[in-house]
This record gives structure tokens, sequence and C-alpha cells, in this order.
């Protein structure tokens, strides 16, 4: 009897994942751009679980050959300004799969029906991947799976997320993980929660949040006045951010290395982001190490401009 092996196709290989494009590109964007290599069958943008845009899609192909062939001719390329990252789309995990892939966005945390106990791992290595995230939690107990977001160039934004099987590896790991140093970072291992929950907790306005490509004025009329290049404090400005930047991506960035208690982006008059931001940390030093950490960090494409806040003087009131 002879047995003859088909290579039976799946429409998993004719996809592709892009990554990094800017919050404003539309689909029909991006099938022209896609199209400068080989027409796609269709382009699906990805977003969060606030509907909010990821800056990723997926792109389908009528063969596994086209999907190779664009992969080869776009990957680092740039549109709008952004470098571009191809690669064959993962599938859609259903139970144990890792990584920042593009079937699951990063926010399990925030999901109902995830299974397991979520846990969070801050201040993380910068050369930790997700496949290092998940070895280095095993040591609690059995994982379900590990994620460490990356930003701009690849580069992971220092924290991520381990889902446990049991809630008793979760509490292992806070136990004996929290603390632990590894290559000279103290590992920060918490519960996660909701971050509105988180945020509600230290009194910061992020149920205010407005989203992408909504304006709003200011809500503290000292933020929106300050500036950089002032004495210490648990207060930095950051410039130089991309328009796009809202409150809560720099909540999510700067908690990377410290307690955020509070977060705004700084706009003009008219409601328009001034590219510029405020953020207040727990204390002092968190301060001084967000500003040795984050001072000419490239984000977003831009090279970020990070100081303790300066406020103007208050204004004299004549008698």
């Amino acid at each position: 009897m002879v047995v003859e092996f088909v290579n039976m196709e799946t429409p998993q290989q004719r996809k592709v994942y892009i990554g990094n494009l800017s919050y404003n590109t539309t689909e029909e964007d991006l099938k022209e751009y896609v199209s400068r290599s080989v027409e796609p069958v269709s382009i699906e943008l990805l977003y969060n679980y606030k509907g909010l845009p990821r800056g990723a899609a997926i792109a389908e192909f009528a063969t596994p050959e086209d999907a190779e062939k664009v992969i080869g001719d776009l990957n680092e390329d740039t549109l709008e300004g952004r470098t571009t990252y191809l690669r064959p789309a993962r599938p859609n995990p259903s139970s144990a799969t890792d990584g920042d892939d593009s079937g699951k966005p990063f926010y399990n945390r925030f999901a109902a029906n995830e299974k397991g106990t979520t846990v969070f791992f801050g201040n993380l290595p910068w050369s930790m991947a997700w496949q290092d995230l998940k070895d280095f939690a095993r040591a609690a107990g059995p994982v379900i799976r590990a994620d460490v977001p990356v930003g701009d160039q690849r580069r992971s934004k220092g924290y991520g997320t381990v889902v446990y099987e049991t809630k008793e590896a979760a509490d292992e790991a806070i136990e004996t993980l929290n603390g632990k140093e590894v290559d000279g970072r103290v590992i920060e291992v918490r519960l996660d929660r909701p971050l509105s929950e988180r945020m509600s907790e230290s009194g910061s306005f992020a149920k205010k949040q407005p989203t992408r490509g909504s304006f709003r004025r200011p809500v503290h009329s000292s933020f929106a006045s300050a500036s950089g290049h002032g004495v210490p404090s648990n207060t930095i400005h950051v410039s130089n951010l991309p328009w796009q930047t809202t409150d809560t991506d720099l909540v999510d960035l700067f908690r990377t290395v410290g307690v955020v208690e509070q977060a705004e982006i700084q706009r003009f008059p008219d409601g328009r982001p001034s590219g510029s931001g405020l953020v207040k940390l727990l204390g002092n030093s968190m301060a001084a190490v967000a500003i040795e950490s984050f001072n000419g960090y490239r984000y977003g494409g831009q090279d970020l401009v990070v100081t303790y806040a300066r406020y103007p003087p208050p204004l004299e009131r004549s008698s």
C-alpha cells in the first residue's frame, strides 16, 4: 500500500501580522501600502478590549507564497513615518499560548473569561522576553501563559503578566518571587487588577480617559501650566511624545519604574495634544529613577525628554 503525504494548506499560512502601525492608519491606507508587494485578499485592523486601535493588523493573501513575499518585501519598511514589523500570524490561542501574538492582544488581565489567576511582574530587565518570563515564573507553579508587551523597535516595556493555573500558584509567586533580583533589577510581583481599579484607588482620573482621537481640556490647571527642567520633586515633565499618546499610555510607560499616582497629557487651549505630559510618582526617588531610565528613551519613534516638572510662580495679587 502506498501512503501519500499531502501538504494541507491552512488559512493561517496565508495570514500576516503587521505591527507598529500608526493609530491613525486606516484599512485603505494599509491595503494600498501592502499592495506595493502583493494585493491582499483582506485587511483587518486589530483593536483592544476598549475598541481602541492596537497599532496592528492582520492581512490575508491568496497563497502562503504571497504571504512570505510580503514579509520579505515589507518587514522593517516604513509606513507613515513608522517602522513596520511583519511576521506570520499566529493562531488565535484558545488555551496555553504565549507571547505578544496577533491572535490575542496584550490585555489578558482585563479578560473576564480568562482561566487561572493573573499576576503582574514589574521592573523586568529590558532583555526579558515572554519566554524568559514564563521560565522565571514557573518556579512558583504551572503557568498557562506569559506576556511581555513590546513597544517601538520591538523593545520590551519592562513589565508583563503571567496567568497561573491555580490561585495557590499565583500566591506562591507573589510570596517567593517578589523582590527577587534578575540582571540587577528587583522584580515587583503582585496580583494583577484592571487598570481602572488600580487608578481609582490611587486617586487618579483614569476613569475619565478620553478615547484616542478625542479631545478635552486639562483637568488640572497646575499640570496644564507646568514645564520641564525644574527642581527635584515627585513629578516629572515628559516632552517630545507622539501626538497619539494618552494618559493611560503614560501610566503604562512609567509604572515600569515606580508607582504612578497621576498622569496627564498636556493640551493646547483648543484641546489638541501638545506632545508633552506630567507624571506624578509616589516619591522623589521614583521620579529620579524615571528620569534616569527614560530621558532619551525612544518611544513611538521619538526620543523622550524627561526632567523634573517646573511650575510657574503664583501671580501676585494687587492690593
